[in-house]
C-alpha cells in the first residue's frame, strides 16, 4: 500500500485487539493508527461523530497529494 493510510482501532475491540492493529498499521508503511478509548469493534457506528472528525482531517491532511 503506497496511498495515506488511516487506520482506526477501537481499545475495547476483542476481534481485532489494539496489538494486532498494530502491526497491520506498521506493516504500511506512513500509516496513521488512532486508538479510540471506551470503543469496540464498531467504532463507525458507536462513535460516528468522532470517526466522521477523523476521517474528515486525515483526508483534509491529505488532499493536496
Amino acid at each position: 500500500i503506497s496511498t495515506p493510510t488511516l487506520v482506526v482501532a477501537g481499545r475495547e475491540d476483542a476481534s481485532f485487539p489494539v496489538t494486532e492493529v498494530r502491526r497491520m498499521a506498521d506493516a504500511i508503511p506512513g500509516s496513521e493508527l488512532v486508538v479510540l478509548d471506551q470503543i469496540g469493534h464498531l467504532a463507525a457506528y458507536e462513535a460516528p461523530d468522532s470517526v466522521n472528525a477523523l476521517i474528515d482531517d486525515f483526508l483534509d491532511r491529505h488532499r493536496s497529494r
